[in-house]
């Protein structure tokens, strides 16, 4: 791997439960010296259902921004209530976003194109429920950073991974096909067309490079994250006569991204975590094969100034100085959970209230 100094900017690292906060922090501090992670993003997975995470997730990204301050930055994520009638829903999403942006959020993220999701909600993205939502995000240009659909393979059982069928993501006849929600997302900026949104994981167009030039060349503020799952850059291999050019051409609408996250390993096995920016690095810097689940992919050695662009550039210019905290929406959150927390939850909370000094 080349030895140019890179700095990163990873837009998409995710908390999960079972490692305290503190000691979260801790592990995000080795991964970020590892790899050379000068700022980062942490995304909010804030509901109790699918593959959401409880609502406590949003304090908690707001509590790693701060203790990575100045480069620190929180994207918030959307709280489903199923009780609400369209229009109340609808309002309420208006009214969590309005409140986000006001308090320290950096940037929205939403889980609810993922199929997982999907099932749970029974909502597409296009439903009216979200158009205030996106309609207050592309008048205020604040980003926006959506999982839509899924990998091609968890379609069809016989192309998964046992790990990946285990998680539940094989995508049954009841939903949509890969390019039925790929559609779904040409609406939405249709409907938007100054949306700030950039797509996690190419958007999943990585064996589809004309959805990516659609969704690129279409729309002067949308953008496609590198995080990686594995198919990706063997399918980009694999057609890579067209992706090659591409992605030179289009260098400033990319941004990296890892998709890291807080597994409270040994300090001495802290380098497993590092397989998704190797992955991504491989690719994009070597001229070499390397290997991913039996899957060859060849690297690309992209030139040093267009990785430099999407490494860091790109994302430093889309998210500018991280925004103020409010501690008065942290405190207000913190008492109206606690409640109804468990003893791990307490303790995460107790680690956010001392370190604001609540």
């Amino acid at each position: 791997m080349t030895a140019v100094p890179y700095r990163f900017f990873d837009t998409h690292t995710h908390f999960l439960q079972g490692t305290p906060l503190d000691r979260s922090a801790e592990i995000y501090k080795q991964l970020f010296a590892l790899t050379n992670t000068e700022k980062a993003a942490f995304l909010s997975l804030p509901n109790s259902f699918a593959e959401g995470l409880g609502p406590f997730q949003n304090i908690e990204a707001l509590y790693f921004k701060d203790f990575f301050s100045p480069n620190g930055y929180a994207f918030a994520g959307l709280i489903h209530n199923f009780s609400l009638d369209a229009e109340s829903q609808s309002l309420d999403f208006l009214h969590q976003v309005e409140t986000y942006f006001s308090s320290g959020f950096d940037a929205l993220k939403m889980l609810e194109g993922k199929p997982t999701m999907r099932k749970a909600t029974n909502l597409k993205l296009t439903d009216y429920k979200f158009d205030r939502t996106f309609s207050f995000l592309e008048e205020n240009g604040i980003p926006l950073t959506i999982h839509n659909a899924d990998p091609a393979t968890f379609w069809d059982l016989s192309k998964m991974l046992p790990s990946e069928i285990e998680n539940g993501w094989y995508c049954d006849p009841s939903l949509p096909t890969k390019d039925e929600m790929f559609e779904e997302v040409m609406i939405i900026m249709q409907r938007h067309p100054r949306l700030h949104l950039t797509l996690a994981h190419y958007g999943f167009t990585s064996d589809a490079i004309h959805q990516a030039k659609r969704f690129l060349d279409g729309y002067e503020y949308t953008a496609l994250d590198m995080t990686p799952g594995w198919e990706q850059y063997t399918n980009m291999h694999a057609d890579i006569e067209n992706w090659l050019p591409f992605l030179e051409s289009h260098a400033d609408r990319f941004k990296y991204g890892t998709d890291f996250e807080n597994y409270n390993v040994s300090d001495d096995d802290i380098v497993n975590h590092l397989r998704p920016s190797n992955i991504i690095r491989n690719f994009m810097e070597t001229d070499t094969e390397h290997t991913i689940h039996g899957h060859t992919y060849r690297g690309i050695n992209l030139d040093s100034s267009l990785l430099q662009k999407m490494y860091y550039e790109n994302a430093a210019k889309e998210y500018g100085n991280p925004k103020p905290i409010s501690k008065a929406f942290i405190a207000a959150e913190i008492e109206k959970h606690l409640p109804i927390c468990t003893e791990e939850e307490k303790y995460d909370l107790s680690v956010v209230a001392a370190h604001f000094s609540l």
